[in-house]
This record gives C-alpha cells, structure tokens and sequence, in this order.
C-alpha cells in the first residue's frame, strides 16, 4: 500500500465508502449552466470573495456561494451546508436576480446530472435576507443579500455503469 492504492479487499468490503463528493464544482457548474455568460454577461459566479468581487458588482451581479463539509448520509447521498450570496449595485435591480436565483436552486432537483452529480432536494432554503455586516461594502453603492440552505445530492459514482 505503499503506492497509495486502496486494496481491492476494502472496495469490496467498505462498498459504502466512496471519494468525497466535488460540493464546490457540483454548484458552480449547476449555478454555471443557469446564468451563461452569453445569456446573463452582467452576472458573475465566484465561490469566494477576491479583490475584483466588488469591480464586478458596481457594473452588474456577483453570485458568490460557499459549500461547507459535505457529510455522507448513505451510499451515494451527501448533504452540504450552501451559503448564497448576490450582491449588486444598489442602483440595480438586485432583488429580480435574487429571486430568480431563488427559484432555479429550488429546481435544481428536476435538473439533469452534471459531472460532480445530481441534486436530491434542497432544505432550509427560507430565502435570502439583507446583509448588513458586509465592511468591505462600507460607503460603496453595493448591496449584498445572503441565504443559507442544505443541498442534497447523488455523487458521480451512482451514475456510473
């Protein structure tokens, strides 16, 4: 084992342990497919807050999420901590955005599998609420509207033959 391969025995006896679901690639490709650059070229998806997030948002919209730990519930079956944030230029029309944001992460359970895998439901996701602690924001014409919800979903591996 030296190597660092996994032993053909543990496969067959630990068939529930499985490679850790890809939460960050399986929602940036989800969120990705929804807001084409071509389509959508005034909104940007980031899964982190850089130096350009707030030159983005003076001109149009930054969808920004984070994925906590990803918890394997059963063979195949993971759930994740997502947090969404959208954030604007106050002078835009933010909350369309916001709700439209909404309304494809509820449907993301009728959506097809991408490579990372297939969402299973969507819980706790009461909407998005007005961020107020947002400093780096401070004296700027940005506004950022943050919700938090749990996504479950199949890894990759159940798609596979």
């Amino acid at each position: 084992m030296a190597d660092g391969a996994t032993p053909e025995v543990f496969r067959l006896l630990a068939a529930d342990v499985r490679p850790q679901v890809d939460a960050e690639g399986l929602v940036f490709s989800l969120l990705s497919s929804a807001y084409p650059s071509d389509e959508w070229p005034d909104v940007t998806v980031m899964s982190e807050i850089t130096m350009a997030t707030n030159g983005f948002a003076n001109s149009g919209y930054v969808i920004v999420f984070q994925c906590g730990s990803p918890s394997q519930v059963d063979r195949g079956l993971w759930s994740f901590p997502l947090t969404l944030q959208v954030i604007g230029n106050s002078g835009l029309p933010v909350h369309s955005l916001m709700s439209d944001v909404f309304l494809r992460v509820c449907g993301w359970m009728f959506d097809p599998p991408v490579e990372q895998g297939s969402v299973s439901r969507v819980t706790g996701f009461e909407g998005f609420h007005r961020q107020h602690e947002a400093n780096e924001n401070g004296g700027k014409d940005i506004v950022e509207y943050v919700a938090d919800l749990t996504v479950w979903c199949r890894d990759s591996l159940v798609f596979e033959a």
